[in-house]
């Protein structure tokens, strides 16, 4: 069953007092992912809606600029690979689009109430109709009300479309019905504000942002398991709700503030060859098989300290409500991957060992591991597929899929999911994965 459609039986079978109450040409088009669904519940009936969403998996997330008692939740449905949107009024809150400064009484709406083909409580047509009428007049109350409400007006228009038009009804009588009160003080500052607020997330093309804080949440698999490949299809599929930024903890990315150690390792080129050529050693010496070369040292002291800044940055935008992936995850594990490389024996390699250790170690955890699963002969045929400069060798393949199997993310949970799947269905069961995980973390 439909995820919207769940919610709005499980109200009903609750004897939740609710409806939709406006917007009423949008409630196909919420079933299907593409709209929101604008829903009133009363305060009368306590957190009990809220409670209803929490345990059906839904999440709460927080605009760039927000209003009292009114609330944005959302589900990924599988069934038809999108997030829906229910708007959650428990104020009946309407007026200028950028304030909000309106209260309306709701008797009449409830006591007037059918359903209809979608199952969902409605105000009956003449209500609805009067009530069409009374918001386009509250808001077009000043110049900038009303260019937004001529910035709107293709909405309005399907609105009335939807009612029929609103014939010869008598605006006096909408404003006895309904009552409306200026509860919410308006002001030019607060307006300007609001407005500058609105057209800044429109610049950068921000959407919500997770409350009370966003989440780290990691992509963590062997060599060729698709992680890169995921990454960039979440983003997409995330980007028409979430705020989220992505990184890339194996190999950081250049910026401005990583630069020093960006280019440590840009000088080292040859440092690959090196730690093969300990590869070589050990098989030869086993007196020598823990030390690292200075050469390593350089290379994997800079690594740690470039990842140590990329995690500040990645629970930077986590504390500012952003979703975070990130490709790969640190561990304390040492010679694993992501983790702490330096050993040997001496005063000097020591310190240095337990100062790379000890950077792993103060590394801030994510929240959220997401284990890829797969089989070797997958993991081979997608490397030999891979266009990469210093691209792993068979036998390197091999060697570090069968290490990654004792491999422990640092993460506060870690979930397995089978990659072996095709694309789309990985997709589908990861995004589903981090829904949940949202839900479950906020509860």
């Amino acid at each position: 069953m439909n995820a919207l459609k769940e919610i709005i039986v499980e109200f009903d079978a609750s004897n939740l007092t609710w409806c939709c109450w406006k917007g009423l040409h949008k409630i196909p088009h919420a079933f299907d992912g593409l709209s929101d669904i604008d829903i009133y519940v009363p305060m009368r009936e306590s957190q009990r809606p809220e409670k209803i969403l929490m345990k059906n998996y839904w999440f709460q997330m927080e605009p760039l600029v927000t209003f009292d008692g009114v609330f944005h939740w959302y589900k990924w449905d599988s069934n038809i690979n999108r997030f829906l949107h229910i708007h959650l009024y428990r104020i009946m809150r309407t007026g200028m689009t950028y304030s909000k400064s309106f209260v309306l009484d709701d008797t009449v709406i409830l006591k007037n109430l059918e359903k209809d083909c979608n199952g969902v409580w409605i105000p009956a047509k003449e209500v609805s109709q009067y009530l069409h009428l009374l918001r386009v007049q509250l808001k077009s109350q000043g110049l900038l009300a009303k260019i937004f409400l001529l910035k709107e007006r293709a909405k309005h228009k399907k609105e009335h479309a939807q009612l029929d038009g609103i014939g010869d009804l008598d605006l006096k009588e909408s404003w006895e019905m309904f009552k409306p009160k200026k509860v919410y003080a308006s002001s030019l500052i607060s307006d300007t504000h609001s407005v500058l607020r609105r057209a800044l997330g429109k610049i950068r093309s921000s959407k919500k942002r997770l409350i009370p804080a966003g989440a780290i949440i990691s992509i963590v698999g062997s060599d060729g398991s698709g992680k890169s490949t995921l990454i960039p299809e979440l983003q997409n599929a995330c980007n028409e709700v979430f705020d989220n930024v992505s990184y890339n903890f194996g190999r950081p990315n250049f910026s401005l503030l990583l630069l020093p150690f960006w280019c440590i390792r840009a000088i080292l080129p040859f440092a690959r060859e090196c730690l093969r050529i300990e590869k070589a050693k050990k098989a030869t010496s086993v007196a020598r098989q823990r030390n690292t070369s200075m050469l390593g040292v350089v290379y994997h002291t800079a690594l740690a300290y470039e990842r140590k800044l990329l995690m500040n940055r990645a629970s930077k935008a986590k504390s500012t409500g952003h979703l975070v992936l990130i490709d790969r995850c640190p561990t304390t594990q040492v010679h694993q991957m992501d983790g702490p490389k330096i050993t040997g024996s001496g005063v000097f390699l020591n310190w240095l060992a337990r100062n790379e250790a000890s950077l792993y170690s103060n590394l801030p955890k994510a929240d959220l591991a997401i284990r890829l699963e797969v089989d070797l002969i997958d993991v081979l045929n997608r490397n030999e597929k891979r266009v990469k400069l210093f691209k792993e060798s068979k036998e390197e393949i091999e060697d570090r899929f069968q290490k990654f199997q004792s491999y422990r993310p640092k993460a506060s949970i870690e979930i397995c999911i089978d990659a072996r799947n095709p694309e789309k269905k990985v997709l589908k069961d990861t995004i589903s994965v981090i829904s949940q995980f949202l839900c479950q973390a906020r509860r």
